[in-house]
């Protein structure tokens, strides 16, 4: 029993704590990319809405149900959505043409059926995280497609159509950054809930 209070409230202080933390880098990384807090307050806005859809589809799926349930996983969903968000808004506004459309249109249906694929899994815990993570990859895309033009038009911000050299030393230097934090981050949720898991069995 305390092992399970245990975790659950590490669920609650984490679904708060690490998705926090994940906006706050994700609105430093574009304000660097682009030296203006616009498009990264629309990026950070749209992490937001998807991280809130994602909770709300828990619902919806105990309601139509489809056994999914918000559990200490969940918080592994947060890590690749805004991951993604991040990469989906940089890339909108880095370049809007038809072809970088297409290309990170694809990029998402590989994401997409690639999460699927963890839902035939026969651990619960594995195919509940692919669910959730391929549902909000959809909701970034979807946002990031359509709701940032509006946000950017509103706070009227104008897109260049110039895209940013892969050489730049701001790209470079922010790839090995967001690498670093997220190997960081998937060692410390290993360490933070390998003991309540434990306690809990």
């Amino acid at each position: 029993v305390n092992g399970r209070a245990i975790t659950f409230q590490g669920v609650v202080v984490d679904s708060l704590f690490l998705p926090s933390l994940g906006m706050i880098a994700a609105f430093l990384v574009v304000w660097l990319s682009l030296r203006s807090w616009k498009p990264a307050f629309a990026t950070v806005l749209i992490i937001n809405i998807s991280l809130i859809w994602i909770r709300g589809t828990v619902g919806w799926a105990c309601w139509l149900g489809i056994p999914v349930k918000e559990r200490v996983y969940i918080v592994m969903v947060y890590i690749p959505i805004i991951v993604q968000a991040i990469s989906f808004c940089l890339h909108f506004l880095h370049a809007r043409s038809r072809a970088v459309r297409l290309v990170v249109l694809v990029t998402v249906m590989i994401a997409i059926f690639s999460f699927c694929g963890m839902y035939t899994v026969n651990i619960r815990q594995i195919a509940e995280v692919g669910f959730l993570a391929a549902i909000g990859t959809f909701y970034a895309w979807a946002l990031a497609r359509w709701f940032l033009p509006v946000m950017l038009d509103i706070l009227g911000y104008q897109v260049d159509n110039s895209p940013v050299a892969s050489s730049s030393w701001p790209v470079r230097y922010w790839q090995k950054v967001i690498n670093w934090l997220i190997g960081k981050n998937q060692q410390w949720l290993a360490w933070r809930y390998s003991k309540p898991l434990a306690l809990a069995q």
